[in-house]
C-alpha cells in the first residue's frame, strides 16, 4: 500500500475516533438529553484521559491531581456557556461531575479529552440542601415556568435555636451567636461565583427570621447553592409542606388484640430540619432538641403520658412509643399538624427453607 493511502486511512481512523471519543450507553445518554431539554440542565459524572487510574502511592496524587486539573480546564474550555458553573465536584481518580446543557453532551461525545461519561445520580449526597418536602422540586418548577422565583435560602447554621410550634410552623430563638453567625453565611453564599449577579443584589434578610434569606433566583444561581454549604434548604417564597399525616391501618386492630401497640412516630422538623447530620453535628443536637420538645407536647395534648421507648432517635425526628387502644384514639382524634406519619412496628422477614438437600 502506498504511502499516500496509509495517511488517507489514518486521517479518517482519526476522525472517527474524533467523533466517537468517549464512551457512554446510548440509552443512558438518551435519558441525560431529556432531562437536560425537560429541566434545562443534567449532572454528569466524567472519566477524564490519563488519569482514569487510581494513584499507586499517595506520592502520585499531587501529580494526578494536576493532570486532572489540566484536562478538566481543557473540558470546560470546550464546553463554554453549555456548562453551569456550579454543581462541580472532582477526584483525583481521574473522575469529576459538571451540569451541562444539552448542547454540552453533544461535546462531551466528541471530546478528546473524555474517556466516559454517565448520568450523575450524586445529587442527593453532595447537595446540602433537602428535598423532603418537596421545597427544592417546587422551586425548581417554578424557575422553569418563569425563568426565577422568589424563593427562601434557609442558612446552615450551627447555632440556631428552634421551636416546633402547635401549627408545624417554626420559631426561632433569638441570640447574638445566631445573628454573627448568619452575616458570615450570608458573606460566603455572596462571595460564591454567582451569575447572574442580579441574584447578590436581591439578597435580603427576612424580617422575622435571621437565618433565613429571601432572594430572586434562576436556574443557575439553584445548581450553585443547592450545595453551597452554607445552604441548608431553597424552597419558594412562603411554602408551605404539602405532605398528609399518614397513620398505620393495623395500628388500632394491634392495639385492642394485644393490649398495646408499639408505633413510630415521626414528626414534621420544622424549617431547620436537615438530613446532614454528619455534616454538622451542632445542628443535629438542635434537631434533637426541638424534635423532643415538639414530641413530649404532641403526646401531651393527647392526655398520653408515655415515654419514648429509644429516645435517641429524636435527632431525625422519630420515636418509638408504647400505646394502649384508648391513648391511640386520642393521638389520631386530636391529628396534630407536627405529626408526619404513626406507623405500627411489625416484625417482618422472609421465610427461610422448610427443609433441606443432601450435599
Amino acid at each position: 500500500m502506498k504511502l499516500n493511502q496509509w495517511v488517507v486511512l489514518l486521517a479518517q481512523a482519526t476522525a472517527c475516533i474524533s467523533v466517537n471519543a468517549s464512551n457512554v450507553d446510548p440509552s443512558e445518554l438518551a435519558e441525560m438529553k431529556k432531562i437536560a431539554m425537560e429541566e434545562g440542565a443534567v449532572r454528569v459524572a466524567i472519566v477524564a484521559s490519563k488519569s482514569a487510574l487510581p494513584p499507586a502511592t499517595a506520592n502520585d496524587y499531587p501529580v494526578l491531581s494536576r493532570d486532572l486539573k489540566t484536562i478538566t480546564d481543557s473540558i470546560k474550555a470546550e464546553l463554554g456557556d453549555y456548562m453551569y458553573r456550579g454543581g462541580s465536584w472532582s477526584s483525583p481518580t481521574g473522575q469529576f461531575g459538571l451540569t451541562l446543557k444539552a448542547e454540552g453532551l453533544a461535546i462531551l461525545e466528541s471530546s478528546p479529552n473524555v474517556i466516559s461519561f454517565r448520568r450523575d445520580t450524586s445529587e442527593k449526597t453532595r447537595s446540602t440542601a433537602h428535598d423532603l418536602d418537596g421545597s427544592l422540586s417546587a422551586l425548581k418548577k417554578l424557575i422553569k415556568q418563569n425563568g426565577s422565583a422568589a424563593a427562601e435560602v434557609v442558612l446552615n447554621s450551627a447555632t440556631v435555636q428552634y421551636q416546633i410550634l402547635p401549627d408545624a410552623t417554626t420559631k426561632i430563638l433569638p441570640s447574638k451567636e445566631l445573628d454573627e453567625e448568619s452575616e458570615r453565611l450570608i458573606g460566603q453564599i455572596k462571595a460564591a461565583d454567582l451569575q447572574p449577579s442580579r441574584f447578590v443584589d436581591s439578597i435580603r434578610k427576612s424580617p422575622s427570621n435571621p437565618a433565613l434569606v429571601l432572594a430572586e433566583i434562576d436556574l443557575a444561581t439553584l445548581i450553585t447553592l443547592q450545595s453551597h454549604p452554607a445552604v441548608r434548604s431553597l424552597r419558594p417564597l412562603g411554602y408551605k409542606d404539602p405532605r398528609v399525616a399518614t397513620w398505620s391501618s393495623w395500628a388500632l386492630e394491634d392495639a385492642e388484640r394485644e393490649g398495646t401497640v408499639e408505633v413510630t412516630i415521626l414528626i414534621r422538623g420544622g424549617l431547620f430540619y436537615t438530613t446532614k447530620i454528619r455534616w454538622n453535628p451542632p445542628a443535629g443536637r438542635n434537631n434533637a432538641k426541638a424534635n423532643r420538645q415538639a414530641l413530649t407536647e404532641v403526646l401531651a395534648n393527647a392526655g398520653i403520658k408515655a415515654q419514648p421507648e429509644q429516645p435517641a432517635r429524636d435527632t431525625i425526628g422519630s420515636a418509638h412509643v408504647r400505646l394502649t387502644p384508648a391513648q391511640y384514639k386520642r393521638l389520631k382524634d386530636n391529628d396534630d399538624p407536627r405529626i408526619l406519619e404513626v406507623a405500627a412496628n411489625r416484625l417482618g422477614g422472609v421465610k427461610g427453607l422448610s427443609g433441606s438437600v443432601p450435599c
